[in-house]
């Protein structure tokens, strides 16, 4: 690839075109967030660290989220609570697998669940506007926000390039035509390989030295990322589903910090609502990834 930006439809042309692969698939094959920082900051807290539009801290608060800002993204909403912005991961979990993570080793899967080496991969976004991306590809989804699809369609573009995933026939049809449209001229800039595991810098706080984590900029935001060599896909897993899981009722009454089992779910307990999610309030994530009941 080109040391600087190229046409966002000139990557997209690099990018094979063919029937998803949907089989097989589990939530529990992209395991998330692990500790990827010298700090012993998880994934989600570096992510946020990042994205924070106020500066925080010259290393020393560790992974502190205290006195950060955000802004989602995908609709423009600020968010000031940590515990109120999801990290979303651009091309999600379940679109990676269904695009040739089926094929990748469990290393691999997890870095790419993980993934802190390239801006565009992870997003801190407001709940409802995770909620309402999910699982979609561009065909079926794009931000609210009119600002921010042409940025999105080549950071998406940019993931699935720099991972070696493929792309559906619908999914490339919208994006060739947005890109021959409303977004002509879009450019992608240039990635480095995709990590083939997770490298943890350091497993223990304050291992390492102190590293400043600067506000986020348009120009970052948009993404600093040579393709990554092709690799022999393995045998495809057995087209075997976990049985799907089901959400307790609307306000259901619930026992809170127990662990439950469909993050989003929502419940009830004393008169205050409660929702299942993977961390608390403070943004730090529960052991083992476990989701709990926390207050809303």
């Amino acid at each position: 690839m080109a040391p600087g930006p190229v046409p966002a439809a000139a990557v997209l042309d690099g990018i094979e075109v063919t029937l998803e692969h949907p089989e097989g698939y589990r939530r529990e094959s992209f395991p998330t967030w692990l500790t990827v920082d010298a700090r012993a900051c998880d994934a989600r807290v570096l992510v946020l660290l990042r994205e924070s539009t106020t500066p925080l801290g010259d290393g020393s608060a560790g992974c502190s989220l205290a006195g950060g800002s955000w802004v989602s993204p995908y609709d423009g909403t600020a968010i000031t609570d940590p515990g109120n912005a999801e990290i979303d991961h651009l091309v999600s979990v379940k679109e990676a697998w269904d695009s040739g993570a089926w094929a990748w080793s469990d290393d691999q899967r997890t870095a790419f669940a993980n993934d802190v080496t390239d801006v565009r991969t992870l997003h801190a976004v407001t709940p409802s506007a995770n909620r309402a991306k999910g699982d979609r590809d561009p065909s079926n989804w794009l931000p609210p926000r009119a600002g921010y699809v042409c940025a999105y369609v080549a950071q998406w573009v940019a993931v699935k390039a720099r991972w070696r995933l493929t792309m559906d026939p619908s999914e490339a049809g919208r994006i060739r035509n947005l890109l021959a449209g409303p977004c002509s001229g879009t450019a992608v800039e240039p990635w480095a390989p995709a990590p083939e595991r997770l490298a943890p810098r350091g497993a223990v706080a304050g291992a390492g030295p102190a590293t400043t984590v600067a506000a986020t900029s348009p120009a970052t935001i948009q993404g600093l990322l040579t393709p990554v060599p092709a690799t022999t896909p393995a045998t495809a897993p057995p087209d075997t589903e976990a049985p799907p899981e089901t959400a307790p009722p609307a306000d259901a009454v619930v026992t809170p910090g127990a662990f439950c089992r469909v993050v989003g779910a929502t419940g009830t307990s004393g008169g205050k609502a409660y929702v299942c999610d993977r961390y608390s309030r403070t943004g730090s994530s529960y052991q083992g990834d476990r989701p709990h009941w926390r207050p809303v």
